[in-house]
């Protein structure tokens, strides 16, 4: 992935976006066929309880008790890039 200024995503979307996310491309600036075709990607981030501290069925809203693997906190943060959704799809 390539990440982009809004500018440039807004271009490659053919729309207006959410200025305070972040966006990219793919690598090669081609559409990803394995993603729908998808061209301007969104990136998702949250937390959950890390897998190396934790020991329990819901690791969204729980903590684990800390260890080298999370630096201590319970929690490990993670991210992945999602296709940009659609203007009709968004606004069901």
């Amino acid at each position: 992935m390539r990440e982009l200024d809004v500018e440039e995503a807004e271009r490659l979307a053919g729309r207006r976006l959410d200025r305070r996310r972040t966006y990219a491309t793919t690598a090669d600036g081609k559409p990803d066929a394995e993603c729908g075709g998808a061209l301007v990607f969104e990136v998702a981030r949250w937390s959950q309880a890390c897998s190396g501290c934790h020991d329990g069925p819901n690791v969204l809203a729980s903590t684990g008790s800390g260890c080298n693997e999370c630096g201590f906190t319970g929690r490990a943060l993670n991210a992945q890039w999602l296709p940009i959704q659609d203007k009709t799809f968004a606004a069901l």
